[in-house]
């Protein structure tokens, strides 16, 4: 895999040999001070020397360093081919800040493919974990970085996927909700705006529709539940804000009405509590058919619509809260 480095190891190695060698020889020939020749001689091996040791450490002040760099493409070939197991074989041993270097550029170029749709998801996340196990030297941080934005745009993906298939199918609330997980960094977030638009008038609109509905048929809680609902979703929408609050004033006129305790047709009777909170304790589960005069409301964050009543039968006088989908208008006695 390295035979052109290994060659050029061999002879570094055979250089620096001749190098020594030839300099001991040199220190032995230089000892015979009276022989003109051999002074000669001397020098020549001194400079032999010199060369072989300069050639046995030229490695050492290389740019490339051996066969440094084509280790390092070999590594980054593996990745890109996806040969992971033979990338984290190649980075053994090998820790240098060249190879971290050409390993942030190659975290670059990853985020850059699956921006442009060039890479899959499952093979960034595998040559992440990959590059992650070959436990380079300060590249952890670039590595758990490049790794969140990955995720954060593949979430961002799957959200906008899912904003569209519920605005086709018409549940435009949920469409906005996804609409708005979709991040600034991904290529449909100008689409997701636009998205959010859309949904945001159909869903209004139809909201408006089924509130006018429940207003004709008289059921002013179901209309203010509905609203309420609406606007945990579209926050300060003018125009729901406007309708909720004249239920809301219908809902005023219903005060000193006469109710008749009114609960599904299977169940016989109507739970009353001392709160309107659905989990409050019941003190008494009054029959169907009892009559009652509401004389306050409260409408719960949920849109819930609890009638407030000052004398229930077989409890007396006191304050009791029942669920406006429980009662009947009747006519006031």
């Amino acid at each position: 895999m390295h035979r052109g480095g290994d060659i050029v190891n061999l002879l570094n190695w055979r250089a620096l040999v001749v190098a020594g060698v030839t300099f001991v020889v040199f220190v032995a020939r230089w000892n015979k001070k009276k022989e003109k020749w051999h002074r000669i001689e001397a020098a020549g091996l001194f400079i032999i020397a010199l060369v072989s040791l300069l050639f046995a450490v030229e490695p050492l002040f290389s740019p490339n360093g051996s066969d440094e760099s084509v280790h390092e493409d070999e590594i980054i070939i593996a990745l890109e081919k996806g040969n992971h197991d033979e990338a984290i074989a190649l980075a053994m041993n090998t820790n240098s800040d060249a190879l971290r270097i050409r390993l942030e550029d190659r975290l670059d170029i990853v985020t850059t493919d699956f921006l442009n749709d060039s890479i899959q998801f499952y093979a960034v996340t595998e040559e992440l974990y990959t590059i992650e196990r070959m436990n380079i030297t300060g590249l952890s941080s670039a590595v758990n970085r490049t790794r969140t934005f990955i995720n954060n745009l593949n979430d961002s993906r799957t959200a906008y996927l899912t904003a569209e298939t519920m605005f086709e199918y018409g549940e435009y609330a949920s469409a906005i909700v996804q609409y708005r997980l979709v991040i600034s960094a991904d290529p449909n977030y100008y689409s997701a705006l636009d998205g959010i638009i859309r949904a945001t008038d159909a869903f209004r609109n139809v909201t408006l529709i089924l509130a006018s509905e429940y207003s004709d048929d008289g059921d002013y809680s179901s209309a203010v539940r509905i609203l309420t609902d609406a606007l945990g979703i579209i926050e300060n929408d003018s125009e729901l804000t406007h309708r909720l609050n004249a239920y809301t004033d219908s809902l005023a006129n219903e005060i000193n009405q006469r109710w008749t305790l009114n609960r599904f047709p299977e169940l016989s009777t109507v739970p009353i509590r001392y709160h309107y909170y659905q989990d409050y304790d019941i003190i008494l589960n009054a029959p169907n058919g009892t009559q009652i005069t509401v004389d306050g409301y409260h409408v719960n964050t949920h849109g819930n619509v609890w009638y407030r009543t000052s004398y229930v039968p077989r409890l007396g006088n006191g304050v009791f809260w029942i669920y406006s989908g429980n009662l009947t208008a009747t006519s006031p006695e």
